[in-house]
């Protein structure tokens, strides 16, 4: 969720900002694509789990900012907790005693085990909250829309009236379409779709006005021509749909009024730029309020528009707009970098910095080390797993790290991402290489080298290795291993003891060590 929000916060006011650079210096059509690149993006964003990575996603910088957020919190709350430096104390007691106590003490492992349990469903319980929440403003918001809008229509369908029979006028233009209805106290002409037929719908006074009735229709049929009957519903849909998030209702507001002023643009050239002054004499005759209910959930199009609203499109109309081919090109590459930045998913970290980062620089076991020098590594790999152990998988940058080590000490360097899979349990963690590092991957060490994994997240019910055509999306599976396998694999039956201690962390790497 705090990525839709990101993402969909940033999609909005980038787009707010092209409207505001191109103000006056770009026809409208083209700043009216802006909305229907922003309701494309909002429809794809709930699905943004499934689109390609890309360096230049606006969440790397929000993972980012998260990343280090919470790594200042972490040590400092170490620091103050722990005044003594961490090569002073054993790693393990970093953890609490609670945890050690727990994890050494048979007696108390399942009600440790239960205490976790509930953890993670307390952790759970926000999100229940905000899906019944938003659940319930969806309904209502939907509900109170179609209700407006059928109320609208059961109104305007007993007081409509057709054209032809209050007055003699023919309406002979080549570019009329719509059959045109008087209807009795409506506020502003408007485009309706009732009862399945599209049909333009006029003041009664219009009939006062012939010059009115003409522009009025023109305006009515650019939006019919614009297909604005149709990015009505698709704007009322997203605004039940996305209620929570203020800065839709502000892209909504905003899109009405480049719709309208779209269709004044077209308006003026359908009719002719000559009776451009005369159309604006029009708007000022025109131009009313909106129903009162409904608002901006209305389906309908309205000539309407507020004081200050109003006053820009007579200037605009007045005064026009020129556009240069290179200012379109540099519009419409400013939208493609917003819209790419805000639907693509974010790089892993192990891509955007080096894996050697999370490890600390831990070199590979083995490899042609001598024995002290390997001795080492081994010390400094089970200080490094023991001192980031994590209870719950679903910490990403915690869970990355550790895999980083584990994967850095078999002297596995070819691309990879990976992926969490914390919906149900068992929980796992999914590496995927890419298929033209297949061959730096050496499955049976991994495998051997899974239990590091298990023994320092104590959640993690599955290691997952995939290779893919550009290591982000998942190819061939080139094995599983469960916790249960693992331990298995090596004749342990006490998986937790390990992660208790760096001690205990560097025997069962040795015992790993020897199995390679």
């Amino acid at each position: 969720m705090r990525d839709f929000f990101w993402s969909s916060s940033f999609l909005i006011l980038g787009i707010c900002l092209i409207r505001r650079l191109t103000a006056g210096g770009m026809p409208m059509r083209h700043r009216y694509t802006l909305w229907l690149m922003a309701a494309i993006g909002l429809c794809i964003l709930p699905f943004s789990a499934r689109m390609p990575r890309s360096m230049f996603s606006v969440l790397n910088v929000a993972h980012y900012a998260r990343e280090w957020i919470f790594e200042t919190e972490k040590s400092g709350e170490q620091e103050g907790a722990y005044p003594a430096t961490a090569d002073d104390q054993a790693p393990g007691e970093l953890f609490g005693d609670s945890h050690n106590e727990a994890a050494n003490k048979p007696e108390k492992a399942e009600a440790f085990k239960a205490k976790r349990s509930l953890e993670a469903f307390l952790e759970r319980i926000p999100n229940m909250v905000f899906v019944g929440i938003w659940g319930a403003g969806v309904l209502l918001l939907g509900g109170w829309m179609l209700w407006v809008n059928h109320r609208l229509k059961r109104e305007i369908l007993i007081k409509r009236v057709p054209l032809e029979r209050k007055s003699s006028v023919r309406l002979d233009w080549e570019w009329m379409t719509l059959p045109v209805y008087l209807v009795e106290g409506l506020r502003s002409p408007c485009l309706l779709s009732v009862k399945g037929e599209k049909g333009i719908y006029m003041p009664d006074q219009i009939l006062e006005d012939l010059r009115g009735l003409r522009h009025g229709a023109a305006h009515e049929i650019c939006h019919y021509r614009q297909g604005d009957l149709f990015w009505n519903r698709v704007r009322c849909v997203l605004l039940a749909v996305f209620w929570f998030q203020p800065l839709v209702w502000l892209g909504a507001w905003l899109s009405r009024q480049d719709c309208e002023l779209s269709c004044d643009e077209a308006a003026i050239k359908l009719l002719g730029r000559e009776e451009r002054f005369a159309y604006g004499e029009t708007l000022l005759s025109l131009v009313g309020k909106m129903p009162e209910r409904g608002g901006m959930l209305l389906a309908g199009t309205w000539m309407s528009a507020g004081g200050r609203q109003l006053q820009r499109r007579i200037t605009w109309i007045t005064r026009g707009t020129s556009s240069r081919f290179l200012s379109v090109i540099g519009f419409y590459l400013l939208l493609q970098i917003v819209f790419t930045g805000t639907i693509t998913r974010p790089m892993d970290r192990e891509e955007l910095v080096p894996s050697v980062e999370y490890a600390q620089d831990i070199r590979a076991l083995g490899s042609g080390n001598g024995a002290e020098e390997n001795a080492e590594i081994e010390e400094q790999l089970a200080h490094f797993l023991t001192e980031n152990h994590l209870l719950y998988v679903g910490d990403a940058v915690g869970s990355g790290k550790i895999i980083g080590a584990c994967v850095r000490a078999i002297a596995y360097t070819g691309g990879c991402s990976t992926q969490l899979q914390t919906s149900q349990e068992p929980y796992a963690y999914q590496i995927i290489s890419r298929d033209e590092d297949r061959e730096k991957l050496d499955v049976e060490k991994m495998r051997s080298v899974s239990i590091l994994a298990f023994a320092s997240i104590e959640n993690l019910g599955i290691l997952e290795v995939y290779t893919g055509p550009d290591g982000y999306e998942k190819g061939e599976r080139l094995f599983a291993i469960t916790r249960a396998e693992a331990m298995e694999l090596y004749g342990i039956t006490d998986l937790d003891r390990y992660g208790a201690s760096a001690e205990a962390m560097l025997e069962l790497i040795q015992m790993v060590e020897e199995g390679l």
